[in-house]
């Protein structure tokens, strides 16, 4: 779902166009295409997004490889973005894992748009 959600929000294809472009060519809305939107995710989701949106990309210059999301001030997103103490370890492990998603799709993205040598 996390997948389905930042791909789609790449091409930007909204739910609403979705079923639009279905109706449009005449074909039934298919479950495991309809793109995910922010609001489907439970609350703890929301926030990780939330505070994932708000950390530091890190960059291998050298290679153009991306390394991830620096955690270095993390405590303050959580803090400025009033996450419960209690709910803040469940949260930082959803932003590495988001973070682990979006690090395998922009590298892979990255070795498909560079020519081979």
């Amino acid at each position: 779902m996390l997948t389905n959600y930042m791909q789609n929000n790449s091409v930007a294809m909204s739910k609403e166009a979705y079923f639009e472009m279905c109706e449009a060519l005449g074909n039934e809305p298919t479950d495991s295409e309809i793109p995910v939107e922010f609001e489907d995710f439970p609350l703890e989701v929301q926030q990780a997004l939330i505070a994932y949106r708000m950390l530091r990309d890190e960059w291998d210059s050298m290679n153009g490889i991306y390394l991830g999301k620096s955690l270095i001030g993390i405590s303050e997103v959580l803090e400025a973005t009033e996450i419960d103490q209690e709910d803040r370890k469940f949260i930082t492990m959803l932003v590495r894992t988001i973070d682990g998603v979006r690090i395998q799709e922009i590298n892979n993205k990255q070795k498909l748009e560079k020519p081979a040598k």
